[in-house]
């Protein structure tokens, strides 16, 4: 039986962003981003605003680390952004079932 993939904490994901980022030489780029979003954290009032906030940042690194956007980004079992290629495949075999 296989065991279930143990999703790193925010402290651990950190430190390997960061450890990425100093290997391709943009850690000063990547620690900007975990300051801007970190004094808006620090102003939010509600969890939602928290949510909200905590989003866009994964977003900004998503989009830092993958410009070209291709996949897509689940947060949480929450999709955030479609992977286009899951799109194509669903709508093949919807046409396949149709056909």
């Amino acid at each position: 039986m296989s065991k279930k993939k143990e999703v790193p904490n925010e402290k651990e994901t950190r430190k390997n962003l960061l450890g990425w980022a100093r290997k391709y030489g943009c850690e000063a780029d990547i620690l900007r981003i975990f300051n801007r979003y970190d004094m808006l954290l620090k102003e939010c009032k509600t969890p939602e605003e928290r949510k909200a906030i905590s989003t866009m940042g994964i977003l900004e690194l998503h989009q830092f680390f993958n410009p070209s956007n291709e996949g897509g980004l689940t947060i949480n079992n929450e999709i955030i952004i479609e992977d286009p290629r899951r799109q194509n495949i669903d709508k093949n075999d919807n046409e396949k079932v149709k056909g």
